[in-house]
């Protein structure tokens, strides 16, 4: 299952990247209206978790030639 965000037309939804579904694909949408303050809220934990960065685990690399001999 995957988020895609989008907007709504009357009954229609137009979404923002394509779904990668055939046409006709029958689906469940659930909505959640999205507020200007909770778009801006949402755009600076992301940036924040993105400054973070990720844990790789705890390996240890002195050179460069550590990496190509693995």
């Amino acid at each position: 299952m995957r988020t895609y965000k989008g907007l709504v037309n009357g009954n229609t939804i137009v979404l923002e990247e394509d779904p990668g579904l055939p046409p006709g694909y029958e689906t469940l949408v659930l909505l959640k209206p999205l507020s200007k303050d909770a778009q801006e809220e949402t755009v600076k934990r992301q940036l924040a978790l993105l400054k973070q960065g990720f844990d790789m685990g705890r390996v240890l690399v002195r050179s460069r030639e550590e990496i190509y001999e693995r």
